[in-house]
């Protein structure tokens, strides 16, 4: 009984903090990286659910939004370009608040929905599983290129990603935990 009070009242606490920080003037999808961040990715879909549906009531995504998000959660500008369909070019016009054209729009904001839902870890971590072989066939990354967006497919593709790009995501952390330690003890073996 303990256990759920604990988990219920954690995630009211980030459910508050997410709704704070967006009536705050926060940007929601830096919101969502600071709660991941501060709380651990396992408060991240609680954040993100809260912070979808709110900004959905406020106003609509932009394009330079959603492709920021997905480059400083680790996706290359290639790999945004490829998923959107669309030329390297066009990514740089819309951070740089160019205009999208419609459907490119509403691509984008399918993807920001498919990714940012139950998100467990970073989208570099994610990037490195997509091509693997899933047990519904197609790679993740075909999914994500393909001309009609399949959300059901991406959907069944992301719940059997995400654990293993959770596993990679706690490797890069230990490897650059112990690259940190490294260069201290070499920084004080030169002194």
């Amino acid at each position: 009984m303990k256990n759920t009070k604990k988990k219920l009242s954690e995630s009211t606490a980030t459910t508050m903090v997410a709704m704070t920080l967006l009536s705050l003037g926060a940007d929601p999808l830096y919101s969502t990286s600071v709660a991941s961040q501060t709380w651990g990715t396992q408060y991240t879909s609680t954040v993100n659910r809260t912070l979808s549906a709110t900004r959905s009531l406020l106003s609509p995504i932009t394009a330079k939004e959603i492709v920021s998000w997905l480059h400083n959660e680790g996706l290359p500008m290639s790999a945004i370009a490829e998923i959107s369909r669309v030329q390297r070019k066009s990514v740089y016009a819309w951070i740089n608040g160019k205009d999208i054209r419609p459907l490119n729009q509403k691509r984008l904001e399918i993807l920001y929905t498919l990714l940012s839902k139950d998100k467990i870890a970073d989208l570099l971590s994610l990037y490195r599983t997509w091509d693997r072989s899933l047990k519904g066939g197609k790679p993740l990354h075909n999914l994500l290129k393909q001309n009609t967006l399949d959300s059901s497919a991406i959907s069944a593709a992301l719940s059997e990603l995400w654990p293993v790009a959770k596993q990679i995501q706690k490797q890069m952390v230990i490897a650059k935990n112990i690259m940190n330690k490294n260069q201290t003890v070499l920084g004080m073996l030169a002194k």
